[in-house]
């Protein structure tokens, strides 16, 4: 039995069907196998879940309460986010020979071009830059950083919100919440708080950062009211949850790490309380490490990436792990990618397909990006070019914040030509699903920046829109 068939036994055991009739069980499991390899395993969606509503807006600082409904559906709600940082050419090529041959082939769509539009400056963008975002609230939600003069005090913390109900006419939502402190432990932190990804599901949104010295999320049910959770697993860490946030298992899953080179696992029903996993593939053996960055539905029910050794050596090697719950996690084979650190992971929620981005090595020099249609078999598809920290589905082409590929991954084109008012002083950092429309957000770095005071100081949030032309 191969690696890759002991983790489907290992997963069906985990999950095994509903009946308790052996002779129909194992009919049940007969069919399963036949069928296995014609229709890949998908999460289903969650028709509902627990909703809590905080009185309050308060820091929560509570032990992890242990969730005690692994049998849950799977949430099948995915916010792809994607990361990029300008740059590169106009048409990518296909990979070189040091890269691993690309054995999809994919096919060639009919797509309409997309037409883009630079969102007007308003005064809800100066001295802001926007990170993430994410469909929720009044239509849309972005996070990022900030620093306003004009404010109350109060209001003057470093993490920023921002909610629009069409795309174009942004407001800055100013909660308590975002009011970051000092902390003397931490002075070697030049911001106090800090936002790196978010998501949202049935259960509202999340954000996931840090605050000081620790790793924290923000909770809120329409993108306006906010509550900032720290958890005690991520006291003194600053970047335990830096990995990603999706709307799965019991109702959210998060990635990072402890703080001690092992990789982490929170999982939580609210958003308030987060219950670690307590997987041993999560622990880095001695003299290495391992790196939980991003994490998704699908496959089994849950997939997350990242990688083991250290990142930028020769030691560095991908790393996927699966999961039907969210809860109990299986490292597939070491072999099932082999390049480098796998940092980020995006699903098509209309054909279930994965797709994944691992970074060059020191003896494989390509990025690359891996397809898998149930989470544990995969496959190369092409280099990309250059860096792609995410991207999203949108219908029959992927888009990230600078490239779109209309042929399932196999070619990339640089489109930063294409959108208005950009320059080498811009950096795209986010891209989401809005309709039948693209978002695009990041910033132009003002001279603050420049000179390492601060993201945000001296900056302008920017935002494009694109629409598919007129056919």
């Amino acid at each position: 039995m191969t690696g890759h068939e002991q983790v489907l036994q290992r997963m069906r055991l985990a999950n095994p069907a509903p009946s308790s009739d052996p002779e129909e069980l194992a009919a049940v499991l007969s069919v399963i196998e036949e069928k296995r390899d014609a229709i890949p395993t998908a999460a289903t969606s969650l028709s509902k879940g627990p909703s809590r509503q905080i009185a309050g807006r308060v820091w929560y600082r509570r032990p992890a309460a242990v969730v005690a409904f692994a049998a849950l559906g799977v949430c099948a709600v995915i916010i792809p986010i994607a990361v990029f940082a300008g740059g590169g050419s106009d048409t990518v090529s296909d990979p070189s020979p040091t890269a691993p041959s690309t054995t999809i082939a994919a096919p060639t769509v009919a797509t309409a071009p997309l037409t883009w539009e630079r969102v007007h400056d308003q005064n809800a963008f100066t001295d802001a830059a926007i990170v993430a975002v994410t469909t929720g609230g009044p239509g849309l939600v972005a996070v990022g950083e900030a620093d306003e003069e004009a404010l109350p005090d109060e209001y003057r913390g470093d993490v920023a919100v921002w909610v629009s109900a069409d795309g174009t006419a942004w407001e800055r939502v100013h909660d308590p919440s975002f009011t970051g402190e000092p902390d003397s432990s931490c002075t070697t932190l030049s911001l106090y708080q800090g936002v790196w990804r978010m998501a949202s599901g049935p259960l509202g949104i999340v954000a996931v950062g840090r605050d000081a010295c620790n790793g924290a999320v923000w909770i809120s049910e329409d993108g306006r009211t906010w509550d900032e959770v720290i958890d005690d697993d991520w006291l003194g860490n600053p970047v335990a949850v830096e990995g990603g946030v999706t709307a799965g298992g019991p109702g959210w899953v998060a990635v990072g790490g402890d703080g001690h080179g092992n990789g982490a696992i929170w999982a939580s029903d609210n958003g308030v309380d987060w219950t670690a996993s307590p997987d041993s593939d999560l622990l880095a053996p001695t003299g290495s490490r391992v790196d939980l960055l991003d994490v998704t539905t699908g496959g089994p029910g849950l997939v997350a990436v990242g990688s083991t050794g250290f990142i930028g050596t020769g030691s560095e090697q991908s790393a996927i792990w699966v999961s039907t719950d969210g809860f109990d996690w299986e490292k597939l084979p070491d072999d099932t990618i082999d390049h480098g650190a796998l940092f980020r992971i995006a699903r098509d929620e209309t054909s279930d397909r994965l797709m994944a981005f691992s970074r060059p090595t020191v003896t494989m020099g390509q990025w690359m990006t891996w397809t898998s249609s149930d989470g544990i078999n995969w496959s190369p598809v092409a280099s990309p070019g250059k860096f792609i920290d995410g991207v999203v589905w949108n219908d029959d082409r992927l888009v990230a914040a600078g490239l779109v590929s209309t042929d399932g991954g196999a070619t990339w084109t640089d489109i930063s030509s294409d959108l208005p008012e950009l320059d080498r002083s811009y950096t795209m950092r986010d891209v989401t699903g809005f309709g039948d429309q693209i978002v695009i957000v990041g910033y132009q770095l003002g001279a603050a920046g420049q000179a390492g005071w601060g993201t945000a100081g001296g900056s302008t949030a920017a935002i494009w829109i694109g629409e598919r032309a007129a056919e």
